[in-house]
């Protein structure tokens, strides 16, 4: 939706495409992850450009009303499936109260016309939640480059010293289990998903697949790794 620096909106979708790469946020329970990548010599300028969304964010109501649009679609698109359907209904089976009986997608239905009959701004509401939430003590960033670590920690520091820091630390936010166990499976997970581990080190060289998945449900941490090959190809106990 553009920033102050960036004011165009979509800018930074632009910017990637014109070189050849992508962007992408997924939104899980507890967590939002934003990624891109793109050809070396354009990382800085790229890291300036998607930081900026997260020290002085344009916001434009206009661009929000478009922007719920786009999420009503992805959830059309995706309800239907069984995945989703396994979510809503171990939520309805939670006790009440619980976080997890809570609506965990979003649509037209909830972000627009179920607000606007009741006298909610979502607009404003998302701002204070931009306030609230997106604040420098809460994040993690991870950054991979060929260049060296010091020039990377140079460009970091300088380039994400203005994201906002509430300080504020919320019953529940800053538990051990949250970043502690929780932060190493997903360290793990995001270390298989690599391509020179599923790709170079097993389908291709020992012939067959690895399918990590982590996950953290309402505090309850889950890791599991399934490994895929041909059944004549290896025994059990070969793996």
């Amino acid at each position: 939706m553009g920033s102050e620096k960036y004011s165009a909106e979509n800018g930074f979708d632009a910017f990637l495409k014109a070189r050849g790469r992508i962007d992408n946020t997924s939104t899980d329970c507890e967590r939002t992850i934003f990624q891109f990548d793109l050809p070396r010599r354009f990382f800085r300028q790229a890291l300036d450009r998607w930081a900026q969304f997260f020290i002085c964010p344009l916001m434009v109501e206009d661009a929000v009303d478009r922007e719920v649009e786009a999420v009503d679609s992805e959830y059309q698109l995706a309800s239907p499936s069984d995945s989703c359907r396994k979510e809503m209904m171990f939520g309805s089976l939670a006790k009440p109260g619980h976080p997890r009986t809570k609506f965990c997608w979003g649509n037209a239905q909830t972000l627009k016309h179920m607000p606007r009959e009741n006298w909610i701004n979502t607009y404003q509401r998302l701002r204070d939640i931009w306030t609230r939430y997106y604040s420098a003590h809460s994040m993690t960033l991870a950054v991979q480059s060929k260049e060296t670590l010091d020039t990377l920690e140079q460009w970091v520091r300088a380039i994400v010293i203005n994201i906002p820091n509430n300080g504020s630390c919320e019953e529940g936010s800053c538990s051990d289990h949250q970043l502690g166990p929780d932060a190493a499976g997903t360290t793990l997970q995001m270390h298989m998903e690599e391509l020179c581990f599923d790709f170079l080190r097993t389908k291709e060289t020992l012939g067959y697949q690895v399918y990590p998945a982590c996950r953290n449900t309402s505090g309850v941490l889950g890791f599991s790794i399934t490994v895929e090959t041909q059944a004549t190809k290896f025994r059990c106990a070969d793996l």
